[in-house]
C-alpha cells in the first residue's frame, strides 16, 4: 500500500511541476520520498526541484539536495540553481561557507551556474589565497575542485597571478628540496590553474588534498593513455571539421563528473542491437545511452582525442563495457560498412559545414527500420547569442582563457545581454567557448526541419523536451495529440522564443 502510495505521489508531482505548480510538485515529491526512497523517487525529485527557485533556507530541501548531488539522482548541473539559491540565503561570509555541506557538494560535482555565487566564489577564492594557513581546508579544496570543473574561468586580477605565480614557485622549490609543504598552499594554487607537478603524488595529503591530486593529476594522465589508445576509422580532411576538431582539443566540450540514471527500460529498447553516437564528445550522451538501451552495442565517434580520453576514463569508472570509441569525422563515413538500429546525432550536425550534408550520410548508416535522435540548434532561440557575438567580435576578444573571461566581464553587467549571461554554458571556459566564439555554428529552424524530413521520407516521432513545455503546447493546440505538428511548434516558438533554448531534440524514423 505504502508503495502504491508514493507511485500516486510521484505522478501528482510530476502534473503538479508539467502544471508550473512548483510549490505542490515539491510537497508531492518529498512525500513520495519519504515513503520510497528509490530511483524513481529520486529522479521524480530532479524534475521538481530543478524548475524551483529559492528565496529563504531550507533545511530539508537542502539535505535533499546534497544527497541528490553526492549520489547521483540525476544530472548534477540541473540542481546547480536551486542549491545556489539556498547557499546564499544561508550566509556566504567564509566561516559559513565553510560550514555549508550543500555548497562543498555543489563545487566538487558541477560548475555553478549562478551569477552572484560565482562573484562570492571569486571574492572568497582571493581571500583564501591570501590567507596562510590550513583553517577551513575542506572548503578550500571543494573551491580548487570547482575551478578545475569550470576551467579556471572565474575573473582573477593581476595581484592573484602574481600571487598563484610566487605560491607555484615556493611549492616547486620545496618539492625540489624535499621540503615540507602545506596542505593550504596545495589547494591555493590548485584553485587558480590545474596541478602539473606530478612529484606531489609522492607525498601522502589529507583525503581532501588527495581528491584534488586525482581529478587534476591522476584522471587527466589517464585520460591521455586511454586517448592515445584509440582507433582512427577516418581521415580528417574537411577544412572545417579540422577547425572543430583543433578548438575540442584544447577543450574538450561538456567537462561532466556524473550522468542521468534511466528510468525503467522498455523492452522494445533490447531489440537496439547496434547503435551510432556520432559526435560523441566527451561521452555523456553515449554513456546514458548505454544505461537506457539494455545490451546494446555502441559505436561512439567523435573528431577530439581529447574529448573521447574523458568519455573512455568515466566509461570504465563506470564499468560500462559495450561502447567502442573512435576518432572519425562523420564526413568520411559513407563508405562504412556498419548499419545501425539508433543513430544518435546531437549538438554535432551544426558544427559541420553543411549540416544537412551530413544528416543525409548518416541516414545512408541508417537500417531501413533504424531511428535517429537529432540535435540541431534553434535559429530562433540563439538570436540573442548572434547579438552577444557580433558585439564580442567588433571589440576583438579572443577564444581564450583570458580572452573568455574578459568576455565574460564584458557581457554581465549589461541587461541587454541577460539572456545569454544566465545560460548554464557561461560557466565554464570550454561551454563558453562553444557557446560564443565557435568557429563554426548554423543554426536552422523547425521549417528547414521539415523541408528535410518531406525530401527524405522521414516522420517526426516526437521532440524531448521539458514537460512544463510540453503542457503549454497541448494547451495551446490540444488537437495534435503526439505533438509533432512542426507549423504548430513554429507557431509556439514564435510566441515563445526560449522554448528550444538548448536546441531542438527530436525523434525521427523513415516513412
Amino acid at each position: 500500500m505504502t508503495e502504491e502510495m508514493a507511485d500516486d505521489q510521484m505522478r501528482m508531482a510530476l502534473a503538479h511541476s508539467a502544471s508550473g505548480d512548483h510549490v505542490a510538485a515539491l510537497r508531492a515529491s518529498t512525500t513520495a520520498l519519504a515513503m520510497k526512497d528509490c530511483d524513481a523517487t529520486h529522479r521524480t525529485f530532479v524534475t521538481c526541484v530543478r524548475a524551483m527557485q529559492f528565496f529563504e533556507d531550507n533545511a530539508v530541501v537542502r539535505s535533499l539536495l546534497s544527497r541528490a548531488l553526492l549520489e547521483n539522482w540525476g544530472r548534477p548541473e540541473d540542481l546547480a540553481l536551486p542549491a545556489a539559491d539556498l547557499i546564499k540565503a544561508a550566509g556566504t561570509d567564509v566561516t559559513a561557507l565553510a560550514r555549508d555541506d550543500l555548497l562543498q557538494a555543489l563545487l566538487v560535482r558541477t560548475p555553478n551556474q549562478d551569477g552572484l555565487l560565482e562573484d562570492i566564489l571569486t571574492s572568497t577564492r582571493s581571500t583564501l589565497l591570501q590567507t596562510p594557513d590550513d583553517t577551513v581546508l575542506g572548503l578550500r579544496c571543494a573551491l580548487a575542485r570547482q575551478c578545475f570543473l569550470n576551467e579556471y574561468v572565474f575573473a582573477c586580477t593581476d595581484q592573484e597571478n602574481r600571487l598563484a605565480a610566487r605560491l607555484e614557485r615556493v611549492i616547486a622549490a620545496a618539492l625540489e628540496r624535499n621540503d615540507a609543504i602545506a596542505p593550504w598552499q596545495v589547494a591555493a594554487l590548485a584553485s587558480y590553474r590545474p596541478l602539473a607537478d606530478t612529484r606531489l603524488l609522492d607525498r601522502r595529503w589529507p583525503a581532501e588534498i588527495d581528491a584534488i591530486l586525482t581529478q587534476q593529476l591522476r584522471e587527466p594522465q589517464e585520460e591521455k593513455n586511454l586517448a592515445a589508445a584509440l582507433p582512427r576509422l577516418t581521415p580528417i580532411a574537411d577544412p572545417v571539421s579540422r577547425l572543430v576538431a583543433r578548438q575540442y582539443e584544447e577543450n574538450p566540450y561538456p567537462r561532466f563528473t556524473a550522468v542521468a540514471r534511466p528510468g525503467p527500460i522498455d523492452p522494445a529498447r533490447h531489440a537496439m542491437a547496434d547503435i551510432l553516437v556520432a559526435g560523441c564528445g566527451t561521452g555523456r550522451n553515449a554513456i546514458e545511452t548505454a544505461l537506457t538501451f539494455g545490451k546494446a552495442r555502441i559505436l561512439a565517434v567523435d573528431l577530439s582525442r581529447a574529448s573521447l580520453g574523458h568519455a573512455a576514463r568515466k566509461t570504465r569508472e563506470l564499468g560500462i563495457t559495450r561502447i567502442e570509441y573512435a576518432q572519425a569525422d562523420i564526413l568520411e563515413m559513407e563508405g562504412f560498412d556498419r548499419r545501425f538500429d539508433l543513430i544518435e546525432a546531437v549538438g554535432v550536425l551544426h558544427h559541420l559545414s553543411d549540416p544537412f550534408a551530413g544528416w543525409r550520410l548518416l541516414l545512408g548508416l541508417l537500417k531501413p527500420d533504424g531511428t535517429m535522435r537529432i540535435g540541431l540548434y534553434s535559429a530562433v532561440a540563439r538570436q540573442n547569442l548572434s547579438l552577444a557575438r557580433a558585439e564580442l567580435a567588433a571589440r576583438g576578444f579572443a577564444p581564450t582563457l583570458g580572452g573568455v573571461r574578459a568576455a565574460r566581464q564584458y557581457l554581465r553587467p549589461h541587461p541587454r545581454f541577460l539572456a545569454v549571461t544566465e545560460r548554464p554554458d557561461f560557466f565554464t571556459l570550454s561551454n563558453c567557448r562553444d557557446l560564443l566564439f565557435h568557429v563554426q555554428e548554423t543554426a536552422v529552424t523547425l521549417a528547414d526541419i521539415g523541408a528535410f524530413l518531406k525530401r527524405h521520407g522521414l516522420a517526426l516521432l516526437g521532440f524531448d523536451l521539458d514537460e512544463t513545455v510540453l503542457a503549454q503546447y497541448r494547451a495551446d493546440f490540444p488537437g495534435d495529440g503526439c505533438a509533432t505538428a512542426l507549423d504548430n511548434w513554429a507557431a509556439f516558438e514564435a510566441a515563445r522564443p526560449a522554448s528550444f533554448n538548448g536546441m531542438y531534440q527530436f525523434w525521427v524514423q523513415r516513412i
